[in-house]
């Protein structure tokens, strides 16, 4: 057989991704890194194998989560287009992470990536939306990553990423 996912089907795997926890992993190179790469070049791709970050500096919990389209006059800008809010379930998700200013601070972000199932230490608060390495049982999925041109995270300095998944 040769089934096509009708857009009801897309809609249906949205609303099952729709419920998970996300969390974006920011990470850097480890000190015995053969050649890490500058801000002038373009970053190696992303091992499609990876389970892990190479060098994980945290875990930050998503701070929101929408169904959402494209729309010219929309308010949320990702990438080179524009999104707005839908009540009803779409075929795409906004995910947006708010680096606090603690975290990752004082560190150059070499990696990122976003991760499913994250499971935390039993002893771990339920406001702690940064998490350490030692916070963290299991990192569960990583869902997707990416290498990126470095960003040294200044402390003090807030960030906010943003992904559209789409289903």
């Amino acid at each position: 057989m040769n089934l096509t996912m009708t857009e009801a089907g897309h809609k249906v795997v949205a609303m099952a991704m729709k419920k998970l926890e996300y969390y974006l992993g920011v990470g850097g190179l480890p000190e015995n890194y053969p050649t890490p790469w500058s801000v002038n070049e373009e970053p190696p791709p992303f091992d499609p194998n990876s389970t892990a970050l190479l060098y994980p500096y945290g875990y930050r919990k998503v701070s929101r989560v929408e169904y959402v389209y494209e729309d010219p006059n929309g308010l949320l800008i990702v990438g080179d287009k524009r999104y707005s809010v839908s009540e009803e379930p779409t075929r795409q998700i906004y995910l947006e992470f708010l680096l606090d200013s603690e975290d990752a601070a004082e560190k150059t972000i070499y990696q990122m990536g976003i991760f499913v199932n994250l499971q935390k230490k039993p002893d771990v608060p339920d406001g702690k939306l940064f998490l350490l390495p030692q916070d963290v049982e299991n990192t569960g999925t990583l869902y997707m990553g990416e290498n990126i041109r470095p960003v040294y995270k200044q402390e003090g300095v807030r960030e906010i990423y943003t992904v559209i998944l789409t289903c």
